[in-house]
């Protein structure tokens, strides 16, 4: 099922209402074409995020996010919930053109902030050899 629905996103992201393909994009400029896609690509992006941030709500990857949170810091959980709110708020962002600029710095801070477990995780991940993803 996940496999149709992305495929389906990845259609909707290239095809527009008229039946327009812009993956070939052959009769448009450059800039247009490069443009078209820079925006079809921020759309595809935001629903990624969109769809990562909702998986920190699903009981079954819980556990994943919860095995590469230091111990060090507090309330993992709630960081959890935190970074997935911020994940969605920042993908719906990069689907409304106006709040784009704004949505990918926060993004960027966001990948920021947690890329400290996701090391954390690969090395703990590489020392024990059992990975959880």
């Amino acid at each position: 099922m996940e496999r149709s629905l992305v495929s389906s996103l990845i259609q909707k992201v290239l095809i527009d209402r008229r039946g327009t393909n812009y993956a070939a994009a052959t009769q448009r400029g450059p800039a247009e074409t490069r443009s078209l896609l820079k925006s079809r690509g921020a759309i595809l992006l935001g629903a990624l995020f969109i769809v990562t941030g909702s998986l920190h709500f699903v009981s079954r990857f819980r556990g994943n996010y919860l095995s590469i949170m230091p111990p060090q810091l507090p309330f993992p959980l709630q960081l959890i919930y935190v970074s997935g709110v911020f994940e969605i708020l920042g993908g719906i962002g990069l689907c409304v053109p106006r709040l784009r600029r704004a949505a990918g710095m926060g993004l960027l801070l966001l990948l920021v902030a947690v890329f400290p477990a996701n090391i954390y995780g690969a090395v703990r991940c590489m020392a024990s050899r059992i990975c959880r993803f």
